[in-house]
């Protein structure tokens, strides 16, 4: 599925140059004051229609009316709408038809980096030949190579479970560290560590795995702090650091002067107690954790399911057990399925954008997005 953009560059381009060229000779003869007034104009413009806000309410593609009269504006080019009705037709259920999605996807490529990626990665998985997959992994490699996070991402995940169709070009834990430096939105610190704890792709290094945890608590103090001891304390078998080590994390977040004393914050430190052994002071903070918790709820927040956690914690504690949540030793092929679903599920949710009222208009003031 090939698209045409010659005739939208080349009118835009020349219609450019026209405009530069009023645009030009008005600003010869133009005061300061008609430039600010002419600047705030153009800022408040375009509007969009108010009919565009149908888009807003749609769930599905199923062929409702505010489904109809988003697609109608999908097909005059308003973008946002594209986008709207290209998230529909990837809905789970009666109306899902990746056909369409995917000629939504790629007709709006261009316009964003995340919807081309996008749309190759749909290519990729459902394309109908050899030849597809093939283009598709191409045009995510050429992504890569721009060091897009992403695609670095994805496409590491393809090397580790053996789905590429074309040679490697790159070590996959390579890739993966690229793309956490630049950005961890698709990889967490939490996901990194994993995999220099088991050595995927690489050695096993657990140095490296303990810094990239140690790196990100300090790019964010104290709540990457908190995650981080919270991470650790809940380990099945913390082979990163020891016990200690987890609970002078989580005293270091608590004792910050002004965010300290949130019961989260508290609640970590007693899972923390109760990683390094100490159950008698998990019990003791733990308690003080639902305390806080108690004296903060008001009446338009309902504590009680949060307060049945910490206390079926408190009890784990005053038995000598503790919560295991995650573990650091996992199999390769689980854990990267698991991030190749997270990253096509971020960028999915990435179309599902909210228009706003604000920006709307009488649709005789609506501009078209070509």
């Amino acid at each position: 599925m090939s698209r045409s953009i010659i005739s939208s560059v080349i009118v835009p381009t020349i219609l450019f140059g026209v405009i530069a060229f009023v645009a030009y000779s008005a600003f010869t003869n133009t005061s300061d004051e008609d430039l600010e007034a002419a600047q705030s104009s153009q800022e408040a413009s375009p509007k969009l229609p108010a009919e565009l806000l149908n888009c807003n309410d749609i769930e599905n593609a199923e062929e409702t009316g505010s489904f109809s009269t988003c697609l109608e504006f999908a097909e005059q080019g308003y973008l946002d709408a594209q986008r709207k009705v290209a998230w529909a037709y990837t809905r789970e259920g009666d109306y899902q038809d990746w056909q369409r999605a995917y000629y939504w996807l790629n007709k709006i490529a261009e316009f964003d980096t995340d919807i081309e990626l996008l749309s190759q990665i749909v290519l990729f998985l459902l394309g109908d030949s050899e030849e597809d997959k093939v283009k598709a992994e191409s045009d995510i490699r050429r992504l890569a190579d721009t060091r897009y996070a992403p695609a670095e991402a994805y496409l590491a995940t393809l090397y580790f479970l053996d789905l590429n169709k074309l040679p490697r070009d790159a070590n996959p834990a390579w890739l993966l560290r690229k793309a956490y430096d630049q950005d961890k939105s698709m990889i967490s610190p939490f996901e990194m560590a994993t995999v220099y704890a088991n050595g995927f792709g690489t050695r096993q290094n657990i140095t490296k795995a303990k810094q990239v945890l140690v790196d990100y608590a300090n790019d964010d103090f104290p709540f990457a702090a908190n995650n981080v001891a919270w991470f650790l304390a809940t380990l099945e078998e913390n082979s990163i650091t020891d016990g200690q080590f987890v609970v002078s994390l989580a005293e270091s977040a608590v004792n910050d002067p002004e965010y300290g004393q949130r019961h989260s914050f508290v609640d970590t430190l007693a899972a923390s107690y109760a990683a390094d052994g100490n159950f008698e002071k998990a019990v003791e903070v733990q308690q003080q954790a639902i305390n806080i918790m108690t004296t903060a709820a008001s009446e338009d927040i309902d504590p009680s399911e949060e307060i049945a956690d910490f206390e079926a914690r408190l009890e784990l504690y005053k038995n000598g057990d503790r919560p295991i949540l995650e573990s650091i030793d996992v199999d390769l092929d689980a854990f990267f399925k698991g991030l190749k679903r997270d990253i096509e599920r971020i960028l999915l949710a990435s179309l599902n954008v909210y228009i706003e009222p604000e920006f709307t208009a009488q649709p005789s003031e609506a501009t078209t997005q070509q």
